[in-house]
């Protein structure tokens, strides 16, 4: 150990590799570092010490038999500031550790260098060189950084992040040769996107970390945590091989990072066979159900596969990429691909335009089977739960003056209400002929000043326009006609392109002013004529419908209504309150989960005219294949499958955005819906509108299995209860009850169509409007009774599994039944004796027969049920068909939901109470 600083300029020149030379009146001493650190002993030289050179001595070789010597040249630096150097194109040189105890000379691509005493390993089936604390190295190419006694090392390694992290946490080369590799995939994936140093750095800025900075922290948080490794320089002097530290090959967890291309992707979850089928109901799989003899059923038009990726202890799975918004679609992008996302919606605005990754998320496939032959035509997206942000974003938006705006030319402004989905806009009129934008509803109000007015009383304009505003936003009616005001309507239809250059799908936000830089007169002097307009309900809107030229900026106001004000658009209704509604026409926003999904055809047939749908840009769906309508049931409990729903019909025909992430378990908020009633059965639902947006809240989780039926609602239900007490339960409440039957009003078994719901007749759906292109049925059982169970009576309704358990059908009826509905009139019915009709076939008397003599149907049940109320009698769909006996009927009525055997010894005062 040379101690001594003029010893050090004295011998320069001599002490290099491989000379031999002889030192005298030497010292030996003890050093150590740290308290728990090995001592080790050494010589030191002293003032008297002397060097001189001689030939070689015979000693002992003190290399280890694990450390060589090698010669060869730099053929890539790239990641030379985190240590790591390529060797003659076939080893890796590890620098990291010498780096952190010593200068070593500047190494730049093309030198020739000289390694003593390195470890030879092999990681991951490469090899490579590293240099530890015993090690040396030699740059025979001469650099002038490297003349002096120390030579000057880069500024960059200062702050480069492996390096960081090894100096930190002295952690073993395994994982250190690991996190190298997974730096140089993410620079290959953000190249051109990124600076090579925002992502390699510790710190990009004072409050912004890297990237591989940002991602090692989430990992190391969210994983079992990895303890930083003390270093001892004596081990690593006398302990090679196993006893040095940074020679440990462990990786403690191995990090997977995903490809961006959707066929990649797939490719990969086949190979791992992670699909699990989300689109089949498990409680179906043991069911009954007849198809229609005539015909086969065809294979599925829909089918969702979902390969849930989630991190585990010692494998990331990790997706990475910019979160952009391309062709009507979010897309996390790379430099070398991009896939679709879909995620929460304002997780998406807020992480915009920045470099994300997520270590759990899913991978989508949505398979259409359409055409004859059958072809396939499917959707590979992924979706992602929580966003996590590596830098800030890519581009800011200018800040807009709010006095020099308006100081140039003529502008409007307008309150954004509603804006619809990205579509392809068709209208008549010659100059336009189609354009893929979205509609903005808005509110039109201030005409603009002069500079010389805003400059003189800037401050009262700004509190008389928000009084304005709030004002408006008070009295302002969608359900009335359109007001027309000396410039123009005060409530109008904005179409704006999607490339419009100053303001994009994303920016424009409900509820915020924005600014047109056109005179009033020219932007509401041409209005468009749009025909798809004529299913909204305000009719007076679709002739007030103007175009935003791409050469017209568009730019926010730049003030924001005061933290206690807040925006006040329409009520969003859950589905309990959506089918309260009385008024029938009218527009409404709806949020809720969604229970099921479901496709059928449209009920007129100019609407399966033409091509089913199209794409934009090679990339994006308008429309939906094969031509169908997307039915969504909207329900507002989101732990289980009980409570009001509520149906919402999309006809995607008129150029949409095919909207992906609609599944079961999402919850969404959807905009401009027409609330509509079924002239049959009165049954409330919704279609959408050209105005309609579709907002993500919640992406489902629960895919593949999920819990049975009868699981879900014992989770639900809420305990045992009286008839006595039914006043004081809420209607969307599961409850257990143990009853009697005591009157059969009605049972009925009929053929349903497996596309409509509707009753099938002779093979042929009863509903006109159904075009269905799967004949197939399924025989439906329903029974309406009147039970007891001590302090009261109610009427309950029972059917499908529930109505089959009750009647205990022996196989050999119920085979009979099933066979004889089809062909008859699709409905046999069992009546009270008091208006029973006269049996017309040989069916109906067997039906008749079993009801009458059947004892056991008066048997004791225990049942899980809940409230059947005046709204959810008509809308709750198929299984809650309003009967022409409950018109009178009694005040407590209740809908089977299971139904259960009771012990025939359990005593009396169990039944009794």
């Amino acid at each position: 150990m040379v101690t001594d600083r003029n010893h050090l300029t004295n011998w320069k020149e001599i002490l290099v590799m491989r000379q031999w030379i002889k030192l005298d009146e030497l010292k030996r001493v003890t050093i150590s570092g740290h308290n728990n650190s090995k001592p080790i002993s050494v010589l030191e030289t002293t003032k008297n010490s002397q060097l001189t050179k001689i030939e070689k001595a015979l000693v002992a070789n003190s290399l280890s038999s694990n450390l060589i010597n090698y010669e060869g040249k730099i053929t890539d630096d790239t990641f030379g500031s985190s240590g790591f150097y390529q060797l003659d194109d076939s080893l890796t040189l590890c620098l990291t550790y010498m780096k952190l105890v010593t200068s070593i000379p500047i190494i730049k691509k093309g030198d020739t260098v000289v390694i003593h005493g390195a470890h030879r390993l092999r990681v991951r089936d490469k090899f490579l060189l590293l240099i530890c604390g015993r090690g040396n190295l030699v740059n025979r190419t001469i650099h002038k950084e490297n003349e002096g006694l120390f030579p000057k090392s880069s500024k960059e390694d200062s702050q480069n992040y492996l390096q960081h992290l090894a100096l930190e946490n002295n952690y073993s080369i395994g994982l250190m040769f690991h996190l190298y590799e997974l730096c140089k995939i993410v620079c290959d994936k953000l190249t051109g996107i990124l600076p090579r140093e925002n992502i390699t750095r510790k710190l990009v800025s004072t409050n912004q970390k890297g990237v591989l900075s940002s991602l090692m922290d989430h990992i190391v948080t969210s994983t079992s945590q990895i303890g930083p490794k003390s270093r001892s320089l004596s081990r690593e002097f006398l302990e090679h091989g196993a006893g040095c530290a940074p020679c440990n090959k462990d990786t403690c967890w191995n990090i997977d990072v995903w490809p961006l291309d959707p066929v990649d992707m797939e490719r990969r979850c086949n190979d791992g066979e992670l699909w699990v089928t989300n689109n089949i109901n498990p409680d179906d799989k043991n069911k009954e159900t007849t198809t229609s003899p005539i015909a086969a059923l065809p294979p599925l038009y829909w089918k969702h596969d979902v390969a849930p990726i989630d991190s585990r202890s010692d494998r990331i799975s990790v997706l990475m990429g910019i979160l952009s918004f391309l062709n009507g679609r979010w897309v996390l992008r790379d430099g070398n691909a991009s896939v679709e996302c879909v995620a929460v919606d304002g997780d998406c605005h807020q992480f915009r335009e920045r470099c994300v990754f997520a270590s759990k998320f899913n991978v989508h496939r949505e398979c259409f089977t359409v055409g004859d032959p059958a072809e396939q035509q499917q959707r590979v997206y992924i979706s992602i739960e929580e966003f996590h942000a590596a830098s800030l974003p890519l581009a800011k938006p200018d800040a807009v003056d709010e006095i020099s705006s308006s100081s140039t030319t003529e502008s409007v402004r307008f309150l954004a209400l509603n804006k619809s989905l990205p579509q392809m806009i068709y209208s008549s009129d010659t100059a336009i002929r189609h354009v893929f934008g979205y509609l903005i509803v808005a509110s039109l109000h201030g005409q603009s000043t002069s500079l010389e007015a805003n400059r003189f009383d800037h401050k009262r304009r700004k509190k008389d326009e928000h009084s304005d505003l709030m004002r408006q936003q008070q009295q302002h009616q969608l359900q009335t006609t359109s007001q027309s005001t000396e410039g123009g309507s005060a409530n109008c239809i904005l179409l704006v392109s999607h490339d419009h250059p100053t303001l994009s799908y994303p920016d424009l936000m409900e509820g915020r002013v924005y600014e047109i830089r056109l005179d009033r007169r020219k932007l509401l002097s041409n209005p468009i004529y749009l025909s798809a307009l004529k299913e909204v309900p305000q009719y007076a809107l679709k002739n007030h419908v103007y175009l935003v030229p791409d050469v017209v900026p568009i730019y926010p106001v730049a003030y924001h209504l005061p933290k206690t004000e807040s925006y006040m658009r329409r009520d969003v209704l859950r589905a309990e309150e959506c089918l309260s509604l009385d008024e029938i026409g009218q527009t409404v926003s709806l949020r809720g989960r969604i229970v099921d999904r479901m496709h059928m055809e449209p009920r007129f047939s100019s609407e399966r005219i033409g091509q089913t749908y199209t794409t934009h840009r090679g990339t994006t769906w308008l429309g939906i294949p094969g031509n169908k309508k997307l039915i969504l049931k909207i329900g507002d409990d989101r732990e289980s499958s009980f409570g009001s729903k509520i149906d919402v019909y999309f006809n995607l025909r008129e150029g949409q955005v095919y909207p992906l992430g609609l599944f079961g378990g999402t919850e969404v908020e959807l905009t401009w819906l027409c609330l509509r009633k079924t002239q049959k059965t009165g049954r409330l639902y919704c279609t959408s509108t050209l105005l309609t947006c579709i907002r993500l809240l919640k992406i489902g989780r629960n895919f593949g299995q999920s819990k049975p039926r009868i699981e879900m609602m014992k989770d639900a239900c809420i305990g045992r209860r009286y008839f006595s007490q039914l006043e004081n339960i809420r209607p969307k409440d599961v409850f257990s009850c143990l009853v009697t039957v005591r009157y059969i009003h009605k049972i009925s078994i009929n053929c349903l169509c497996s596309g409509c719901g509707n009753a099938v007749t002779r093979g042929t759906c009863t509903y006109v409007g159904c075009h269905w292109n799967q004949p197939s049925c399924k025989v439906d059982l329903k029974a309406w009774c009147t039970v007891e169970d001590g302090t009261g009576q109610a009427l309950i309704f029972l059917s499908g599994d529930c109505c089959r358990s009750w009647l205990k059908l022996p196989a050999n009826i119920w085979k009979i039944l099933q066979e004889n509905v089809l062909p008859h009139e699709g409905e046999f019915v069992y009546l009270s004796s008091k208006s029973r009709p006269p049996a017309i076939s040989v069916a109906s008397q067997i039906l008749s027969l079993y009801c009458d003599t059947s004892v056991h149907l008066r048997r004791p049940l225990r049942v899980i049920v809940d409230k059947l109320t005046n709204n959810n009698e008509v809308n709750a769909g198929q299984e809650r068909t309003q009967a022409y006996f409950l018109r009178n009927h009694q005040k407590n009525r209740l809908f089977c939901l299971h139904v259960g055997e009771m012990d025939s010894t359990l005593c009396a005062n169990e039944l009794s109470g």
